[in-house]
């Protein structure tokens, strides 16, 4: 069996042919966030929006500042 994320790949595919200039490093952290987050019973929804929050924020906080993208 192997050990390639079918779903992370095809994100990843599908991201590099929409917003090719995000980082890989970036769409798989928040892809992981969501995975951990998908199945939680009675969880608070709103912790993963959080956590993805604050990926964007961090992300765009690292980005020079007046970069275009």
């Amino acid at each position: 069996m192997s050990d390639v994320d079918m779903a992370l790949e095809a994100f990843l595919a599908a991201a590099a042919s929409h917003v090719p200039d995000l980082p890989v490093n970036l769409l798989t952290k928040i892809y992981e966030s969501q995975k951990n987050h998908q199945y939680e019973e009675g969880a608070d929804r709103s912790a993963s929006v959080r956590e993805m929050e604050k990926l964007v924020e961090e992300y765009l906080d690292s980005k020079p500042q007046g970069s275009a993208s």
